[in-house]
């Protein structure tokens, strides 16, 4: 990593990393697994990691209250892998079983820019927010069948911490993945919220916590998967909407500094969760 500073507030960077991702022990396990009689997941134990060159480009401006983290990259990346369905050649009331596995594919190109802001307003006011863009080529065929693939994404977040009157802490997250298309799936756009208000009682020696997960209840997975002979419409959600409401009271202790972060569910990390990633 290189970096140059035109000033105090004002910053480039340059960078380069070279990244092993190892496959999760369930994508390797060959047992079979089921969600219905026709859908079947199935581990690939000769699964090889994938590894990545990765380069970028950034840029850092700091104003008065604001703060822009800007950057460019490219990433290129073999052994890449990827979700596909296969038919197994058995019916079950006519229906065709189908058996969803991991493969290695030849090699993935991954270009975009990225960038976050950080506003200040106040004391009382902070407000942050990122936004990706990106677009990919993925190269490769599993038995004479190509599954390489082209196309363009995006997401974006956003977080707001404010204090209300009473001293009462209020903290918004929002985020938004983008409509994807792969070879073998489509997966449609998915948008999630968290609310989260908490108040400091008792000279400050009890916290009351109020939180909203997923206050749309809309963090799920929804899309289409296809074979030669079917097209598989699919739902997933880890867990509906939840209301909490929660006390903790301090005995010779002090508050702690550091905010708690709420853990997010939206990225349904590896892909294995969605329809054919």
């Amino acid at each position: 990593n290189l970096g140059y500073e035109l000033s105090d507030n004002e910053s480039f960077t340059l960078g380069y990393s070279k990244r092993l991702r190892r496959p999760r022990s369930y994508f390797l396990n060959p047992f079979e697994s089921r969600s219905s009689e026709t859908n079947i997941f199935k581990g690939n134990v000769n699964l090889d990691p994938t590894f990545t060159n990765s380069f970028d480009l950034g840029y850092l401006k700091k104003w008065n209250k604001l703060t822009l983290n800007s950057s460019v990259y490219f990433r290129h990346s073999t052994g890449v892998y990827q979700f596909i369905s296969q038919e197994r050649g058995d019916f079950v009331n006519g229906i065709p079983v189908i058996v969803r596995s991991p493969i290695n594919l030849s090699s993935e190109d991954r270009y975009g820019f990225e960038f976050t802001t950080n506003y200040n307003a106040s004391k009382k006011v902070n407000l942050s927010g990122s936004f990706n863009f990106y677009g990919f080529k993925t190269v490769g065929d599993f038995n004479g069948i190509n599954f390489g693939n082209e196309n363009t994404n995006w997401d974006a977040r956003f977080n707001a911490r404010i204090t209300l009157p009473a001293d009462i802490q209020w903290q918004t997250t929002m985020s938004y993945r983008g409509h994807e298309v792969n070879a073998q799936s489509t997966n449609e756009g998915n948008l999630s919220a968290n609310l989260a208000f908490s108040k400091d009682i008792f000279q400050d020696n009890g916290t009351l916590v109020l939180n909203i997960s997923d206050v749309f209840n809309s963090r799920k997975r929804v899309g289409y998967s296809y074979t030669p002979n079917s097209e598989t419409y699919g739902e997933m959600q880890f867990r509906q909407r939840q209301v909490s409401l929660s006390f903790v009271y301090r005995l010779n202790q002090k508050k702690s500094q550091k905010p708690q972060r709420q853990q997010q569910n939206e990225n349904f990390e590896e892909g294995g969760e969605g329809f054919g990633n």
